[in-house]
């Protein structure tokens, strides 16, 4: 399972360096790896729906942004997109 694990992270960190090879316009591309099920539970529907409706563009697979509305930034995004800041600064 390891083994796969890191020959596909090498395969995706090679396609990307290509990607970004000699393209002005694409200066970065990151990954958050995440099983779909926590993408669309409830609980975590102002976090990912507004990172993958406003912050991610998808370059392969389904476009799951399109599950979720257009957002105004508010509290409850707030909350969720800095809910581990408090640690982050005490640690």
């Amino acid at each position: 399972m390891f083994t796969e694990v890191s020959q596909e992270k090498n395969r995706i960190e090679h396609k990307t360096s290509k990607l970004l090879e000699g393209n002005f316009v694409i200066k970065k591309v990151d990954y958050d790896i995440i099983e779909l099920i926590d993408v669309v539970d409830p609980d975590k529907y102002y976090e990912w729906g507004f990172w993958l409706r406003h912050m991610c563009y998808c370059i392969h697979g389904k476009d799951l942004s399109l599950k979720f509305p257009t957002m105004k930034p508010n509290r409850m995004i707030s909350r969720a997109l800095n809910k581990d800041l408090v640690p982050t600064i005490n640690e």
